[in-house]
């Protein structure tokens, strides 16, 4: 009887543990996904805030390693851009203050209106993003698929054609009658917003 509850919690623990390693790749992989879409974002978020490059490449790595540590504070389906971006602030503000040694070019009201003129700008570009996947998600199915694919690594018309075995003029044709269609949608959803 003792053998058979052993057993059981050595398998209860095993189940633990996988599920533990599942979810902490889950979490490794949507870290990734997210930081590679916004890494070059807050990099340029950086650089205006500390103009000497090397400067701005440590504060970009401990900004990168704070996500990381800060993950589980991530609220999934909210902007980790702007997320991000808030966390280099105080890191940029952080590195002014342990390098007073070196002054700062820029004074804190000047940071703090550059600060706002960025996030501002990254209000009208998340606004237009937010856009783009609701017109996306309009389309009709067949002209959603071929704009996905043409985004994708191997996404050249010339292979589109040769995939969907259609002539090469005939998937141009049809790009650009999706992207007029997609652009129309987003200025009306802008404007609709008034975000125009």
């Amino acid at each position: 009887m003792w053998m058979v509850f052993t057993g059981v919690d050595l398998n209860m623990t095993h189940y633990k543990e996988e599920k533990a390693i599942k979810e902490e790749r889950e979490k490794a992989t949507g870290f990734v996904w997210h930081y590679t879409m916004h890494s070059r974002r807050v990099y340029a978020y950086i650089l205006t805030l500390v103009p000497h490059r090397p400067d701005a490449e440590d504060v970009f790595q401990n900004v990168g390693v704070t996500l990381w540590e800060k993950f589980d504070e991530f609220e999934e389906g909210t902007n980790f851009g702007a997320w991000a971006c808030r966390i280099a602030w105080f890191k940029v503000l952080d590195f002014q203050q342990k390098n007073q040694r070196v002054p700062s070019p820029l004074s804190p009201s000047v940071l703090e209106k550059i600060k706002q003129t960025i996030d501002l700008s990254a209000n009208e570009v998340d606004a237009e993003y937010l856009a783009l996947n609701s017109c996306l998600d309009k389309l009709r199915e067949k002209d959603r698929q071929l704009i996905e694919k043409r985004y994708q690594p191997e996404g050249l018309p010339q292979n589109l054609a040769e995939e969907l075995q259609l002539p090469v003029k005939k998937i141009y044709k049809s790009l650009t009658r999706i992207r007029r269609v997609l652009l129309e949608c987003i200025t009306r959803t802008l404007s609709e917003e008034g975000a125009l």
